[in-house]
C-alpha cells in the first residue's frame, strides 16, 4: 500500500521519489502544508494541490539544494 502525498500525479511522484531516497514525510501539523525532511535534517514544505505549472520543477530544484547543505542544527524546545 502506497502513501498518497499529493492530488497532482507529478508532485506525488516527485515526493515518493524523495521518500525512496531516504527523505522523511511529515503530514500536516500546525501548518497548512506537509513537509519532507532531508537526510541531513533540513525540512521543506510542499503544497498538496500545486497551482503553478512550475511547482514540480521547483520542488526538485529546492530538494537538490536542500540536500547539498550541511546537517542542520537540531531544534531545542
Amino acid at each position: 500500500m502506497s502513501k498518497h502525498f499529493s492530488s497532482d500525479k507529478d508532485m506525488h511522484a516527485a515526493i515518493a521519489s524523495l521518500v525512496r531516497d531516504g527523505w522523511t514525510h511529515q503530514t500536516k501539523g500546525r501548518g497548512k502544508h506537509p513537509k519532507v525532511i532531508a537526510p541531513n535534517g533540513r525540512a521543506m514544505s510542499y503544497p498538496l494541490t500545486p497551482s503553478d505549472w512550475r511547482a514540480v520543477r521547483n520542488l526538485r530544484r529546492d530538494a537538490a539544494r536542500l540536500a547539498a547543505l550541511p546537517r542542520g542544527k537540531s531544534r531545542q524546545g
